[in-house]
């Protein structure tokens, strides 16, 4: 999953981002909350590098999305298939109408 900023920087130091862990590989998801859970907002966004114009809400939608299928993760793990499902289903929607035009924008 790769992952910009939506708008151009405006100088050197604040250069637009790139992400390429795979938050559905369950290795990469892991230590990515294990160094920036429970980070929220601008602090997550300056602890990725992340400058620029809807560097926060990409952000929070990067720990959202890796804090909702590691949920999904473990309810599938447990037998719980139609909860696993929602969590799923979940990461779809901040995937689509989140990452996505993020991805897209830049």
């Amino acid at each position: 999953m790769n992952l910009r900023c939506s708008s151009k920087p405006s100088s050197d130091s604040e250069r637009p981002f790139k992400f390429d862990a795979n938050l559905d590989d369950e290795v990469d998801r892991e230590a990515f909350l294990k160094v920036y859970e429970p980070g929220r907002g601008r602090a997550l966004a300056n602890r990725l590098g992340f400058r620029g114009k809807g560097c926060v809400a990409a952000a929070n939608a990067l720990m959202n999305y890796a804090c909702n299928k590691r949920a999904a993760v473990m309810c599938r793990k447990r037998g719980a298939i139609n909860t696993a499902v929602q969590y799923e289903t979940i990461c779809d929607r901040i995937y689509k109408e989140d990452i996505q035009p993020a991805i897209e924008c830049w």
